[in-house]
């Protein structure tokens, strides 16, 4: 009942954060996921600016495929654009942002207090969340005056200013919560001593530890653009997990993922295969400050409680790293003798592939129906995406539909377990296949 409970709040959490706000100038997505997408896309502006001059910025927004994104999940961040201060080694005419300033603002609102105990008592929202600790941040001072500032200093002025907006400092935010988190894997392990996700979660916790200390010893190796590259490049040994969309490994030392297995309709490689694979030998035996290594622990993690418990958190509505996860999600909860359904908003992601989007990234003017063969000519593209296509109500029509023009229902489930991809079919072909089969217009 706790975990219910528990998932029942922070289901309500994640669908209050992403929820559009209409600020006065049509709906704006201020969601923590938003701020992130927004934040990289900043950067990758900058990188642009600096290369290629500020027409170049121009020419984008004006005919950018993506209005819509820009529109709503990028507005604020052009606000939080406009009032970054201009890097002192340019012109203020140049409209060259210090990326430093955004850097420590980035770092202080992802170093708010995670972890709480029922003992303990309920802490602000705004020193919690990401998205709203980025916004008051942000909006409590005016950062453009310290545009000549150098990386250690930003980081000095920001770190106070998380200090008065919330009574701790970065650091101070960063080991309360580390403390937090070991009383809560001290309890875990108490009681459950023999599961996997308890020891990867201890292997966290642990590694964890070093990167804090990693942080307080030098804070500019994360908040200053030069630091944070270096740390990412010399200082991190990631765990790689990789889509594997043609069922092969990449690599010899590498390990498959969420396997399917249609053998049984002959010994053609592609009917064996992976939907992912991970590489163990990312973990390298050098100096990396970051990393985890990879164990039975890790996979089961992987495999076994990401994919339910993303199911439970969102049902079927999220973007995952393959598909497969919710599959294996749903196959672990059924095997168990958990009968379920999904009812909107969790059982299908609503975000659409635009036609016209898909043109202009592509370049493509014609392309065939992936569902027929025929030539669609641009601008009548359209898709269908893979949760329309597994939606309870939807499914076996789509599976029928397919075998009738594959001629083999078999191969049209390999086809289906394979690709998880969005279907590129014609606006009319769309709309005849969703009012068939029951999926919103």
């Amino acid at each position: 009942m706790k975990l219910a409970k528990w998932l029942k709040t922070r289901k309500r959490a994640l669908r209050e954060d992403s929820t559009l706000y209409d600020g006065g100038r049509s709906l704006t997505d201020f969601s923590g996921v938003a701020q992130m997408e927004a934040i990289a896309y900043s950067c990758q502006l900058a990188v642009l600016q600096y290369e290629l001059g500020t027409d170049a910025i121009e020419l984008l927004h004006n005919h950018s495929p993506l209005p819509t994104t820009q529109s709503r999940r990028y507005a604020w961040a052009r606000d939080f654009w406009t009032h970054m201060p201009p890097h002192p080694e340019f012109p203020p005419s140049a409209d060259i942002v210090n990326m430093d300033v955004m850097m420590a603002l980035m770092v202080a609102s992802l170093c708010g207090k995670m972890f709480t105990l029922p003992d303990e008592p309920s802490v602000p929202f705004e020193r919690t969340q990401p998205s709203w600790r980025l916004l008051k941040l942000f909006t409590s001072e005016r950062w453009a005056k310290y545009a000549s500032a150098e990386a250690g200093e930003l980081w000095s002025l920001v770190d106070a200013k998380a200090k008065e907006l919330w009574g701790f400092t970065v650091e101070e935010e960063l080991v309360q919560d580390w403390e937090t988190e070991g009383r809560l894997v001290a309890e875990f392990r108490a009681r459950h001593s023999d599961a996997a996700v308890v020891r990867a979660f201890e292997k966290y916790h642990n590694a964890r530890k070093r990167v804090i200390d990693d942080f307080i010893a030098s804070p500019t190796n994360y908040t200053s653009t030069a630091g944070y590259w270096k740390t990412v490049n010399e200082g991190i040994s990631p765990l790689q997990v990789v889509s594997s969309p043609k069922g092969s490994l990449w690599s010899s030392t590498a390990e498959p993922l969420f396997d399917y297995d249609f053998s049984h309709l002959g010994s053609h490689p592609i009917l064996r295969g992976w939907h992912a694979v991970v590489n163990p030998n990312a973990v390298d035996d050098g100096d990396s400050k970051i990393k985890l290594g990879f164990d039975d622990d890790w996979r089961a993690v992987l495999t076994e409680f990401s994919p339910v418990t993303k199911l439970l958190v969102s049902g079927r509505a999220q973007r995952v790293m393959v598909g497969a996860e919710l599959t294996k999600g749903e196959a672990l909860l059924k095997k168990t003798g958990f009968t379920f359904r999904f009812v909107p908003p969790y059982e299908i992601y609503e975000e659409r592939v635009n036609g016209e989007e898909f043109r202009h990234l592509s370049g493509l003017d014609q392309a065939p129906c992936d569902f027929t063969g025929k030539l669609i000519m641009a601008p009548d593209f359209d898709f269908i995406s893979p949760w329309e296509i597994r939606s309870d109500k939807a499914f076996r029509g789509f599976l029928t539909y397919i075998a009738e023009r594959m001629e083999s229902e078999p191969m049209a489930a390999l086809t289906l377990a394979k690709d998880w991809s969005y279907w590129l079919t014609s606006k009319e072909h769309a709309r005849e296949l969703r009012q068939r089969f029951g999926l919103p217009l």
